[in-house]
């Protein structure tokens, strides 16, 4: 699963289409705690580029999915 950490992007650099998509929040102790792996994977044009990393499971994806709080866009 590709994420931006949080400390090292923002809102608008983190969504491509702000009319198409959405952006959410998961804490990466959360993560860790379902037995996930949470990696900074910084990339040429993303240096917040991240992984989550294990076996994501359709039951464990909607819990991730549970967990995450929306972002309102910055006024």
């Amino acid at each position: 699963l590709s994420v931006d950490l949080e400390k090292l992007t923002t809102y608008i650099s983190s969504i491509e289409d702000i009319t198409r998509f959405r952006l959410y929040s998961l804490l990466a102790k959360s993560i860790r705690d379902l037995g996930l792996q949470c990696i900074h994977n910084p990339q040429p044009n993303n240096i917040a580029h991240s992984l989550v990393i294990g076996s994501i499971t359709k039951p464990l994806s909607r819990k991730l999915a549970s967990m995450a709080v929306k972002i309102n866009y910055p006024d």
